[in-house]
């Protein structure tokens, strides 16, 4: 037996012997009752699998397809530069009647610079608005230096 299983044992023989009360008589049952399941979880039988697992050290072949395998390059690599939208983030989104937001407006400028349809950020930024709100720049003229950004970091 396990000395846990003794103890428990031996825990519940004395509130028997002490005069167990109706209150300590639940107890004995939730020891017995804890000991007992317990001991059926720990002699579950788990499949050992560190049988199965081949030793890394001990297998060449698996050393050398490891080595391999990391030293191949991706064959996706990844987008080169930012979303198009980071070199808009200043501007409005807010709607006017009718139109796209000068948001919208300055991603397609931007999708037309990437792509290479315009070489001039001005002209790409040609349709939004030159009107200022005071004390801010106009959406064109923050078109045009998002434009110049994406011109300079893809220059690189």
């Amino acid at each position: 037996m396990r000395f846990a299983h003794v103890l428990a044992i031996v825990a519940a023989f004395a509130l028997l012997t002490a005069g167990a009360t109706a209150a300590s008589a639940q107890t004995i049952g939730d020891v017995l009752g804890t000991t007992i399941l317990n001991d059926t979880l720990t002699q579950i039988a788990l499949p050992n699998l560190t049988s199965q697992i081949p030793d890394p050290e001990s297998d060449t072949q698996t050393q050398t397809q490891q080595t391999t395998t990391a030293t191949q390059p991706t064959t996706n690599p990844t987008p080169s530069g930012r979303a198009l939208g980071y070199y808009c983030r200043a501007e409005s989104k807010k709607h006017a009647a009718g139109k796209k937001t000068p948001f919208a407006q300055c991603v397609n400028a931007m999708r037309s610079l990437r792509t290479g349809k315009t070489s001039s950020a001005s002209k790409a930024c040609a349709a939004l608005s030159h009107k200022r709100a005071a004390g801010k720049k106009s959406p064109f003229a923050l078109c045009v230096s998002g434009g110049k950004q994406l011109l300079a970091e893809s220059a690189k």
